[in-house]
């Protein structure tokens, strides 16, 4: 029996935008199982990520984008065990991280992309006990951080990437207690955050000198904690979340002065709080979540006025909408998740007016689909969402027909995603992690490659007809053949996958062909997917080989 497929059915069903899809199994990092793949971050033109394999465990990766390219930097802490990299950062294309050599406790490490150059940066608490390392800001071309050098507690330190360098800045709360230094947010050539001392839980700036960072403002006066947080630079001024002790955890902002540090608006009147949270500035608005008491954690926008700071929409009228953040702005609009009460999680977008605030899709009918990990990659959104049966990648042009499910030809896991690190943009292509087809969690890549109205090409294909092919037998013994109606117009690239998603063989087949063979006598007897593809669009076929 033969299979016959129609390559141009297939392409207007997947690709009605005529885009065509590539996926790619970079590299099966792990065989045995997942890879555990995390902390994605560019640096020195390299992709580094941490990942475990089956001789080492948690350690520090490099890729230039190829499957040879991609590969343990250092073996940190030899065995299986891991160094527990983290806080991975980099500044002026040092990549600075934490890790755990096995001796010295959890300690600054950094990397230029070599092993030589991936070395100890400092053992800031010499001897066997960790630094208590954490809260990695890039800012004032410094890397600053929370650190604990065994006898000031954890207080605010700062690198140039050298070991002289690296240092703490201020003991802020003095002796063995700990300021831990958080939130820290660059602001008019200062660097703001959250830091305990003797007047509790406030507000501070640094400008990396011991004499430049001091207290701004005793919000909650005396001992109590105002726990500024949530900060964003927005209209030349810093816009944060905190508890004067009178109006509850409330709107503030800061020219950066003591006088011009004072409560914005109050949302929730009186004691309760707003909760405002998940900042994102967008065509010249400040956009958030907060609850005015009444109408629970509902979207909010200010123009930089008190008078002009208002709820945007309620979008769950019966009670809150639980904005969840994963803000992102794509096209004309912001997009969000929420909840309306009706739909539970669902990937929500804005255009600054009522009207204009909607659902973009409800992605799962049968629950919340948690939509995450958005990035706007070639004039297109992509995420992760849960559809009802596992999470997934979708891929948005801002429409609700526009938004679907997309997927390898070789994905029999319905819940790909079930660890996800999200997305990064790389060699013009998306890098993740993924286990699309029960192999464990591997890095993956895509690029989504779109013809213009102008590519001739694409349009030849488009009205050439059914282009059709048959392969046979199946099962195969020693030769698979492939035959196709007509001659091929564009060159077409033929690979043979194993059910793990490796590539077993794969070859060009010639404009012009009307026929080719795959030689499967060297195959294990079990299943395979043969994949054909151009730029066009794919088409995938299952067959058996036997002896």
């Amino acid at each position: 029996m033969t299979t016959k497929y129609s390559l141009f059915i297939l392409l207007i069903c997947c690709c009605n935008s005529l885009t065509a899809q590539d996926f790619n199994l970079l590299k099966v990092i792990n065989p045995d199982g997942s890879a555990g793949i995390e902390n994605f971050t560019l640096s020195s033109g390299k992709l580094f990520f941490t990942a475990t394999d089956t001789s080492h465990g948690n350690e520090l990766w490099i890729s230039d984008g190829t499957e040879s390219g991609t590969m343990m930097l250092k073996d940190i802490n030899p065995g299986m065990f891991g160094s527990s990299i983290s806080n991975i950062a980099s500044v002026n294309n040092t990549l600075f991280f934490s890790a755990n050599n096995g001796s010295i406790g959890a300690e600054l490490w950094i990397s230029d992309g070599t092993e030589a150059g991936t070395q100890l940066l400092k053992d800031i608490n010499p001897g066997a006990i960790a630094g208590e390392i954490s809260h990695f800001a890039p800012a004032l071309g410094l890397l600053l951080f929370a650190a604990n050098e065994g006898t000031n507690g954890k207080e605010l330190w700062g690198s140039d990437g050298t070991t002289v360098g690296t240092k703490m800045i201020k003991d802020i709360s003095p002796g063995i207690g700990s300021s831990l230094p958080f939130n820290f947010t660059e602001f008019n050539g200062k660097v703001y955050f959250s830091a305990i001392s003797s007047s509790g839980d406030e507000f501070w700036s640094t400008d990396g000198t011991s004499a430049g960072t001091q207290m701004i403002k005793d919000i909650n006066p005396g001992a109590g904690n105002s726990s500024p947080a949530d900060f964003i630079v927005y209209d030349n001024k810093l816009y944060f979340n905190a508890d004067d002790g009178v109006n509850g955890k409330e709107l503030w902002v800061s020219d950066g002065t003591t006088a011009g540090t004072q409560l914005f608006k109050d949302i929730n009147p009186g004691a309760g709080s707003c909760d405002f949270n998940y900042p994102f500035v967008f065509k010249d608005k400040l956009y958030f979540s907060a609850n005015d008491g009444t109408n629970g954690d509902e979207l909010w926008i200010s123009d930089g006025t008190s008078s002009g700071t208002q709820m945007l929409k309620n979008i769950n009228t019966s009670g809150s909408s639980t904005i969840q953040g994963w803000f992102v702005e794509y096209g004309d609009k912001l997009y969000f998740r929420a909840d309306d009460g009706t739909h539970e999680q669902e990937y929500w977008f804005s255009d600054g007016t009522t009207a204009g605030t909607q659902m973009l899709k409800d992605l799962n009918p049968s629950g919340d689909a948690f939509p995450a990990w958005p990035i706007v990659y070639k004039d297109k959104l992509y995420f992760q969402a849960n559809d009802g049966n596992g999470r997934k990648m979708w891929v948005s042009d801002g429409t609700e027909a526009g938004t679907e499910i997309i997927m390898p030809p070789i994905a029999p896991n319905n819940d790909p995603f079930d660890n996800p690190s999200g997305f990064v943009e790389f060699q013009g292509k998306l890098f993740f992690d993924a286990d699309f087809n029960f192999a464990g969690e591997q890095l993956w890549t895509y690029e989504d490659t779109t013809a213009t109205d102008n590519d001739t090409t694409s349009v030849e294909l488009l009205e050439s007809g059914d282009i059709g092919f048959v392969a046979f037998p199946n099962p195969v013994n020693e030769q698979l053949q492939i035959e196709f109606e007509q001659e091929l117009k564009q060159e077409m690239h033929l690979q043979v996958y194993d059910l793990m998603g490796r590539i077993i063989f794969e070859d060009e087949i010639s404009e012009g062909a009307n026929s080719c063979q795959v030689n499967t006598s060297a195959l294990q007897t079990g299943s395979y997917l043969l994949h054909l593809s151009n730029d066009y669009g794919s088409a995938v076929e299952h067959f058996v080989k036997i002896h």
